[in-house]
């Protein structure tokens, strides 16, 4: 999609919803799931938690990759729909 006003009005239309829960957003989900899911400790942590510690030198490089790119992409959106989602949208997190 070009990057114009006509394609940037699409994408707050209530039809890409769906889609940005169901798929853009989940998949970001999916994949954190995936980078902690051999690690009991880090598993059980909130997402605000493992991104906060990235950059710590807490993660393995490549774990540490997976978590900064799929667990911000999900804290990401998830500020996204606590704030900048219209007030009469009934797609959240957790409608997904």
């Amino acid at each position: 999609m070009a990057h114009t006003s006509a394609a940037a009005a699409a994408l707050t239309t209530s039809a890409c919803w769906p889609w940005l829960a169901q798929v853009h957003h989940a998949a970001y989900i999916k994949n954190l799931n995936a980078a902690v899911a051999n690690d009991p400790a880090l598993a059980k942590l909130g997402l605000s938690e493992l991104v906060a510690k990235v950059g710590t030198g807490t993660y393995p490089a490549k774990q540490e990759t997976a978590i900064r790119n799929s667990g911000g992409g999900a804290w990401n959106h998830d500020l996204w729909w606590s704030i900048l989602a219209p007030p009469s949208s009934n797609i959240t997190p957790t409608s997904r």
